[in-house]
């Protein structure tokens, strides 16, 4: 959302354009892939110097639909694509943190010193 875009200026660790959905596919709840415009993705990587798609999407299974559907129609293009960092908040302890954050902790994570 537009909100969200706030939170990442306020981070002051992007220097970039943003590109808002506005929607998670969601066949459920009635929101389809044709309502993220795609074409609009499209028409800014066909036009504009872009290296790098980075996704910053819900870690829900909506969030995961989407950034698999976002991968598959923006596989023509020559950019990279990336998704932000799933994990453990900072400042949190182990006893508030659910299974889930747990694992995705555990498969984003990152090196640490080499052996």
């Amino acid at each position: 959302s537009p909100r969200d875009v706030y939170s990442m200026e306020e981070t002051k660790n992007y220097k970039g354009l943003y590109h808002v959905l506005e929607h998670l596919i969601s066949p459920l709840d009635g929101r389809p892939a044709s309502l993220l415009k795609i074409d609009r993705i499209e028409a800014r990587l066909k036009t504009l110097p872009i290296r790098e798609v980075i996704l910053a999407l819900d870690a829900t299974l909506e969030g995961d639909t989407t950034a698999l559907y976002l991968k598959g129609q923006l596989s023509p293009f020559p950019v990279s694509l990336s998704r932000l960092a799933f994990g453990l908040p900072v400042g949190s302890s182990f006893e508030s943190i659910d299974g889930g954050t747990l694992a995705r902790a555990f498969s984003s994570r990152q090196k640490f010193a080499e052996r």
